[in-house]
């Protein structure tokens, strides 16, 4: 599956069961001194928004906002080559895009998901 596609897919699974879902927002600044964090950053037409979410999923990927804030964030050699991916039974990959693996720098580590098919 391509990868935006999959994210699109997964917002749309959290909208679809409740969760208030923000498009096009750039979050600046995570206060974490509060009993609760608040985001603070700029919408897509360019207005300040603040919000204080009751759970808070860091998916800024690389920038890693949050890992940063809180310096949560090291490096492990082991995971630097590593892609996970899946295999559902009962379940056809889209056509031409069967799930592969995908090497990075000549090393190919797994691993393997399995669901059983509902």
């Amino acid at each position: 599956m391509i990868r935006a596609e999959f994210d699109q897919l997964l917002l749309e699974n959290a909208r679809d069961h409740g969760a208030e879902v923000h498009e096009e927002h750039a979050v600046e600044e995570i206060d974490t001194s509060g009993p609760a964090p608040v985001l603070r950053g700029v919408a897509a037409g360019g207005e300040a928004f603040q919000i204080t979410p009751r759970f808070l999923v860091d998916a800024s990927g690389q920038r890693a906002l949050l890992g940063r804030r809180l310096d949560l964030r090291r490096f492990n050699e082991f995971f630097k080559n590593l892609a996970i991916f899946g295999y559902w039974t009962g379940r056809r990959a889209p056509a031409g895009r069967a799930p592969q693996p995908h090497p990075v720098g000549g090393v190919r580590r797994r691993v393997v998901l399995v669901h059983p098919a509902p």
